[in-house]
């Protein structure tokens, strides 16, 4: 067995890219089992035929890379895959109700139980941004955040929260640069996050997870 412990940190881009797609070539065609230590996202696309996610010293999840990054349950997962993620228990009716008083619906996903942990999760292209709590007619899973900061990344601005009470990565939402043009966004205001039941999917956390 081979272990990588963190391969290609302190690496520039083109020579980080470079080493990946040796290391590519070499494990494929070696066939040895290989254990890699990696924070990089690159680096799972490009290597890892199986990812374990590790938080807080104990097991998030584990699973083939296609499916974890397409259906994370923990924090890192969710954010090295881009998703958001909001931890709390469901009650009779699915509904998951986080420690701090927000309430999420979605469409279950296998194993959910009633009165266990869940996760509730959606991309940030979902996520419709408000000056005003929306009226009626709106989305079904409307949250109140506090912004920590914008990005510009094109056409798209990326809005992100401040950390949830929990500890968790902050909720984010990718709206047009028109749109945060005209809602005049700024770090430190509150506006209203929504996003429709039909685009959040509510999963059970992993057995090992905190």
């Amino acid at each position: 067995m081979l272990l990588l412990d963190e391969p290609l940190s302190g690496l520039d881009v083109g020579a980080a890219s470079a080493v990946r797609r040796v290391l590519r070539d070499v494990l494929g065609a070696a066939g040895r089992t290989t254990v890699l230590v990696t924070h990089d996202l690159l680096d799972v696309f490009a290597l890892a035929d199986r990812v374990l996610v590790l938080e807080s010293g104990r097991v998030a999840e584990v699973g083939r890379t296609a499916d974890v990054l397409a259906a994370p349950r923990s924090r890192f997962g969710a954010q090295i895959a881009g998703f958001n993620l909001v931890a709390g228990v469901l009650d009779d009716a699915g509904v998951l109700h986080t420690g701090w008083g927000e309430t999420w619906r979605g469409k279950p996903g296998d194993g959910v139980e009633p009165g266990r942990p869940a996760v509730a999760v959606s991309a940030p292209q979902a996520v419709a941004v408000y000056r005003e709590r929306p009226g009626p007619g709106s989305p079904r899973n409307v949250v109140q955040v506090t912004l920590a900061g914008l990005e510009v990344r094109g056409s798209t601005v990326s809005v992100r929260g401040v950390e949830q009470p929990d500890g968790a990565p902050g909720l984010a939402a990718d709206i047009t640069a028109d749109a945060a043009a005209e809602l005049r966004l700024a770090p430190g205001e509150t506006v209203w996050f929504g996003v429709k039941a039909q685009e959040v999917t509510l999963r059970a956390t992993h057995p090992g997870a905190a």
